[in-house]
């Protein structure tokens, strides 16, 4: 019996979506995030029928690969950005994205996002609150790089996994992962609209809109070019 064997009037049954890549991430991301929800709200319907302990490593291993695809596609949406706007201006680390894009280590991801985000544009810099946010949600999962600890009993050595942890909160793991879609969001939005932005020229390669806001902030009122005393600037 393969599940690619379909009986239309009997079976549920699942679109696999064929979108392009960036979609087709979102639409994967998505999956993961609304797993996690649902694993979460139906320990909360179901008590005392369900055994939560059944379900602690699939849960947190959900959740933990959710983060990891969503830090994926920022990282992705920024390298996009760079490649198309900024090759060859700003320091981007383009080695280091190619060594980590298909790693597991969140840890390792996140620090790539810090250490490149900030260099995209000057106000990538109205993120930092929410950058510095995410690592708090994600760091009960670091360090775990590629040791599996939520899928397996034991690590590759044979010892214990998870052997310090006595107890797991579903409720703050949940309300992290809604705060980590929300602040990382916010992220991707912030991206997309610059995107937008480079993408009608309405930039320059070496000052941004925002500094050429703050230029003009700085300006004279327009009444006060009638002073005699800017006719040599005007005139040069």
């Amino acid at each position: 019996m393969s599940f690619k064997d379909i009986d239309f009037e009997n079976d549920a049954i699942a679109w696999v979506c064929h979108f392009g890549s960036e979609m087709r991430n979102r639409y994967i991301i998505e999956g993961f995030f609304k797993t996690a929800n649902l694993i979460y709200d139906n320990i909360k319907k179901n008590q005392p029928y369900i055994y939560e302990d059944d379900l602690v490593y699939p849960f947190l291993h959900t959740i933990r690969h959710t983060y990891e695809l969503q830090l994926k596609f920022i990282m992705y949406n920024m390298y996009v950005f760079y490649k198309n706007y900024k090759d060859g201006i700003i320091d981007f680390d383009e080695i280091r994205y190619n060594e980590i894009k298909l790693k597991h280590s969140i840890g390792d991801l996140y620090d790539f996002i810090k250490d490149n985000y900030y260099k995209l544009d000057e106000r990538c810099e109205n993120d930092r609150t929410n950058i510095e946010l995410i690592y708090d949600l994600i760091s009960d999962f670091i360090p775990e790089a590629d040791l599996d600890p939520y899928r397996y009993a034991e690590d590759r050595q044979g010892n214990e996994n998870m052997a310090d942890i006595t107890q797991v909160s579903f409720e703050k793991t949940v309300n992290s992962l809604q705060i980590f879609k929300e602040k990382t969001e916010a992220i991707l939005f912030s991206i997309d609209k610059l995107d937008k932005e480079y993408r009608l020229g309405t930039y320059f390669k070496n000052i941004s809109r925002h500094k050429i806001y703050v230029i003009v902030k700085e300006l004279p009122n327009f009444e006060t070019w009638k002073d005699s005393s800017f006719d040599g600037g005007k005139n040069n």
